[in-house]
This record gives C-alpha cells, sequence and structure tokens, in this order.
C-alpha cells in the first residue's frame, strides 16, 4: 500500500469512525480524539520496543513476537493517516517534500 492509498483508506475510515462514535457535528471533539487515539498507539509502540530490547518484565515478554513489534508500527501509521486526512494534510505530497528538505540537510551537513 502506498501513501495515496492509505489516505483514500483513512478518508473512508474518518466517515465510518464519525458515524460510529456520533462525531460528525463537532469537528474539534473529533480532531481531540483522532490525535488522543495517536498518543495512545505510540505508548503501545514504545512499549513494544521495550520489549523487543528486553526491557520488560519477564511474564510481558513471554507473549511479545516481532509480528506485535510490526502491528505497533502499523496502528501509529493508522492513527496519523486518520488525522492527517480529518485535518487536511496530504500525506504523500508532504511527506514527498519533507524527505527532500531531509536529504538536503543531510547532504549539507556533510559539507
Amino acid at each position: 500500500m502506498n501513501l495515496k492509498e492509505l489516505q483514500g483508506f483513512a478518508k473512508e475510515e474518518n466517515k465510518r469512525l464519525e458515524q460510529h462514535y456520533k462525531l460528525e457535528a463537532d469537528e474539534k471533539t473529533t480532531v481531540l480524539a483522532h490525535m488522543t487515539k495517536i498518543t495512545e498507539e505510540t505508548g503501545e509502540l514504545a512499549e513494544a520496543i521495550l520489549m523487543h530490547l528486553g526491557l520488560q518484565r519477564k511474564a510481558k515478554l513471554v507473549n511479545h513476537t516481532h509480528e506485535n513489534l510490526e502491528k505497533e508500527f502499523a496502528d501509529v501509521i493508522y492513527a496519523a493517516s486518520i488525522l492527517a486526512e480529518k485535518v487536511g494534510v496530504d500525506l504523500d505530497s508532504v511527506m514527498t517534500k519533507r524527505i527532500e528538505e531531509i536529504k538536503k540537510r543531510t547532504l549539507g551537513d556533510d559539507e
């Protein structure tokens, strides 16, 4: 899946979530709910990273797999794409521009 496909999915998912949670009329609440979801997913990714590094209790490490880590990365990207769609950010365009800026900055550091 590329970023354009992800953003198309996010658009449909936004509609579904807003209907399911009855958020259609309250833009601020919807945006804050999506931001809260990103925070939640980021926390879960942090926990998965700690498990990946073996820095959690043994009881938690028993159920850890690399697949769990992959899923947490996907959940953060999924949540961010939904918020981006909600606030009108074209991820494909902005990521292309941002990567070019990073490349230029990185190349400039070598001089």
